[in-house]
């Protein structure tokens, strides 16, 4: 009788740290997935040459020729000019001597 008992509350307790082990897995994937879309969001962001002044402190006439730089997929055909964050930060990563001068 004491043995069954013991049993039934062994399995309870299994149960229990399983729904835990569970709970757990599905906050950790949750925050990883929400980190992977607010990354996605941030790669997307359109950035106008006085946005990238302001963040990455690059003097306005130097932005203006990365903008002119036909390696940067730059939307020059509307009034501001933008690209998306994320091909302007590969372009960035891209040492070009001739926008040091």
């Amino acid at each position: 009788m004491f043995k069954d008992l013991e049993v039934e509350v062994e399995n309870k307790i299994q149960e229990k740290l399983d729904d835990e082990i569970v709970k757990e897995m599905q906050k950790k994937m949750l925050e990883s997935i929400s980190h992977i879309v607010e990354e996605q969001t941030h790669y997307n962001d359109r950035l106008t040459a006085e946005d990238i002044v302001k963040e990455y402190h690059i003097g306005k006439n130097i932005v203006y020729k990365m903008f002119k730089d036909k390696e940067l997929p730059a939307q020059n055909f509307t009034r501001p000019a933008f690209v998306l964050r994320g091909e302007f930060e590969k372009y960035f990563r891209v040492r070009r001597d001739y926008l040091c001068n």
